[in-house]
């Protein structure tokens, strides 16, 4: 109940400040009564259209956990894509049928994709969490392929050979 008051105080205060600058700035010559109810319903309207309540998720979303691992892959197949085929037309040619495969690999569709990222990104929290979670896991298969580099034997090189013999 607190909780609803304490909106309802908030708004109310919003509303009187509201009313007092368009009085202040707007008003600078006289206008009729009328008119000044106008504008000032249609900034109340617009103040209150722009408070919007946090909806469901819908049904089709994919869980967090889920869309860390598909937002993982699909950073990875980027950069993969922008590393090996650096031609635009085989990148449109071949990018596709990668990403088509990665949404396979998960068992969803580009719409549910499209759906739940369009609803995360609503809550820049919840978007952040999930960013920050792909980017320790971006994070640890580099470190997992730095370790793999530097053991010995790892990568082995191949002895030099001189084309000149030395004398």
């Amino acid at each position: 109940m607190s909780h609803l008051f304490a909106r309802s105080l908030f708004l109310g205060s919003l509303y009187y400040l509201q009313c007092s600058l368009i009085r202040k700035f707007v008003f600078k010559t006289p206008l009729n009564y009328r008119m000044q109810k106008y504008i000032t319903l249609f900034f109340s309207v617009l103040l209150f259209a722009a408070c919007k309540q946090a909806s469901a998720p819908p049904a089709d979303v994919v869980a967090e956990p889920q869309m860390v691992n598909l937002l993982t892959e699909l950073h990875l197949t980027d950069g993969e894509l922008y590393t090996v085929t650096p031609v635009a037309d085989t990148l449109y040619k071949y990018g596709r049928e990668k990403y088509i495969a990665v949404f396979k690999k998960h068992h969803i569709s580009e719409k549910q994709f499209d759906d739940s990222y369009k609803y995360y990104t609503q809550d820049p929290e919840k978007i952040q969490g999930i960013y920050e979670k792909v980017d320790k896991v971006l994070k640890a298969k580099l470190d997992s392929i730095t370790k793999a580099g530097k053991k010995p034997g790892a990568t082995q090189q191949k002895p030099q050979i001189n084309a000149v013999p030395q004398e």
